[in-house]
């Protein structure tokens, strides 16, 4: 396992410097987010084919996440389509001095390779053990994965769509799964992660798999998804009555206005 481990964060390692130097020739950082999945899914093949057996387990992780990664990566090339990052780039570099980029590399692109082996550490777990057949908990972890990565696809899928709609412009998105939660796409993104650490649950060690569910939950409830879109969405007026009806994270049925009162 320690070799794998070391296979897998050289590999991280060469991939993000390889993103840090194409994110300086093309004044682009959105290229780390798009590649976040693709290097996750290349890190799951990776241990599939140095270490898996080619059990049935292994085999679906290992799809599980490569279908999860590349229609992410997909998603995310769509939706940032635009040329605006590369002035506000130029900007942000001229503002903070020579050596911002390379802070950024430590502070970015370096830190978010270490988070990544934290959550793809269940996969890791999977393709290294050998443990022959499908358990009834690996039927639970398809279910939980199933449920978050629909909640994602859909959501996002919503949202894109109402983005793309002019009279739309300045408005919230309510409906459909905004209507449940105002984070559906990031309830999704943590479920399913939660699923993949229950694949890992039986093998050895198997309480370890829950460092990605918990990182990644932890991410995007405190960190780097809800808080920063809650903050943005602070000055719009339809805001405060969408957060007093809508749950923050997990679905549930809108408020009514009596239950409010």
């Amino acid at each position: 396992m320690v070799q794998l481990i070391t296979l897998s964060a050289l590999g991280v390692l060469f991939l993000m410097v390889s993103l840090f130097v194409l994110s300086l020739l093309l004044h682009r950082d959105s290229v780390v987010d798009i590649a976040w999945g693709p290097i996750i899914v290349f890190i799951s093949l990776l241990s599939f084919f140095l270490h898996g057996r080619g059990e049935p387990r292994q085999i679906l992780v290992t799809l599980l996440v490569s279908l999860w990664g590349t229609r992410l990566a997909l998603y995310l090339l769509l939706r940032n389509q635009s040329r605006e990052e590369e002035t506000g780039y130029r900007q942000e570099c001229q503002r903070r001095g020579p050596l911002f980029p390379l802070r950024k590399f430590f502070q970015v692109y370096l830190l978010q390779g270490v988070l990544l082996l934290v959550i793809v550490f269940p996969v890791l777990m999977v393709n290294h053990f050998s443990r022959p057949g499908l358990l009834f908990t690996d039927l639970f972890a398809l279910s939980v994965w199933t449920v978050g990565f629909l909640f994602e696809v859909v959501a996002d899928r919503q949202l894109y769509r109402f983005k793309r709609e002019p009279r739309n412009y300045g408005k919230l998105l309510q409906s459909g799964l905004w209507s449940l939660s105002r984070h559906p796409n990031y309830f999704g993104e943590a479920l399913l992660w939660w699923g993949i650490a229950a694949f890992a649950w039986p093998l050895p060690g198997g309480w370890n798999a829950l460092a990605s569910p918990l990182l990644v939950t932890f991410l995007l409830l405190c960190v780097s998804g809800v808080p920063v879109l809650e903050d943005k969405w602070q000055s719009h007026p339809d805001f405060p009555e969408y957060r007093r009806r809508t749950s923050l994270f997990f679905p549930k049925p809108p408020r009514s206005r009596r239950n409010r009162e």
